[in-house]
């Protein structure tokens, strides 16, 4: 376990990290403004998956059960990206290169690799070393029903996306 903390490079075993919203596990008045936003613990997760590892986010209810504005607004925000990019979490392993780009991370599973693109490129194109796989198709994720175009060359997949990122916190390319 790395509790509190993900590791600063992937590991060779599985591991979990376990995170809380304000710098305390339970309810605490004292820091309620503590909180880090809902885009600094989605990208978190991304990176920790991507990294083998298991996320676990924690909530303090008060004394009654109830949870906090900000916490209720964090998960509804967890919740509103997993609806339309959970594919690229749940049942993913970690990244298959050995180094890891300065736009995001890697996940992926049976078949499928996921860019997981913080930062979106001003002149909308996206370079991926190649695969050894031949690619079925190239999507964005919050809608597979329109293929990217790209050219595969000198060792790198170079993708052509949308000018406006889908998502301000994550977008997810699919190569299929």
């Amino acid at each position: 376990s790395a509790e509190g903390n993900v590791p600063a490079s992937p590991l060779f075993r599985q591991w979990e990290t376990c995170r809380n919203m304000n710098g305390s596990w339970g309810y605490n008045r004292r820091k309620m403004n503590n909180y880090k936003s809902p885009s600094y613990f989605i990208r978190e997760m991304v990176k920790a998956v991507s990294r083998d590892g298991n996320y676990l986010l924690n909530i303090g209810p008060k004394g009654d059960g109830t949870v906090t504005e900000q916490e209720v607004e964090i998960l509804n925000k967890f919740g509103e990206w997993m609806l339309i990019y959970g594919e690229s979490i749940y049942g993913t392993t970690r990244s298959p290169y050995s180094s890891e780009p300065g736009w995001g991370f890697y996940t992926k599973k049976a078949g499928k690799l996921y860019a997981h693109i913080f930062y979106w490129p001003s002149n909308m194109l996206f370079k991926i070393p190649s695969l050894a796989n031949p690619i079925k198709k190239i999507c964005m994720l919050n809608d597979t029903t329109v293929t990217l175009n790209y050219t595969n060359n000198m060792g790198y997949i170079t993708i052509s996306l949308p000018e406006n990122a889908p998502n301000s916190i994550n977008s997810v390319v699919m190569i299929d």
